[in-house]
């Protein structure tokens, strides 16, 4: 998984690339974070850059997802 967004008024683009991996409970899935991005720069994510999500409402534009952590995430889908 890629998401990006530019931040700064649209001067510098984070991004970060993730594996996920689902559970069999078709809710939750694990992630393994394996690189951040600050404009140009590249960082190797460390091993222990990992969480879980749990999906609390989906349709076919949107996610909503917590993460372990408390984040809320809101994904809609491009297209």
């Amino acid at each position: 998984a890629k998401n990006e967004e530019w931040v700064l008024l649209g001067l510098l683009k984070n991004m970060v690339r993730a594996r996920l991996t689902p559970r069999d409970d078709g809710r939750t899935v694990d992630v393994q974070f394996l690189r951040f991005g600050i404009g140009w720069l590249r960082i190797p994510a460390p091993a222990a850059a990992k969480g879980v999500l749990e999906t609390t409402y989906l349709d076919d534009t949107l996610r909503v997802s917590r993460g372990d952590k408390g984040n809320l995430f809101v994904l809609v889908r491009d297209g």
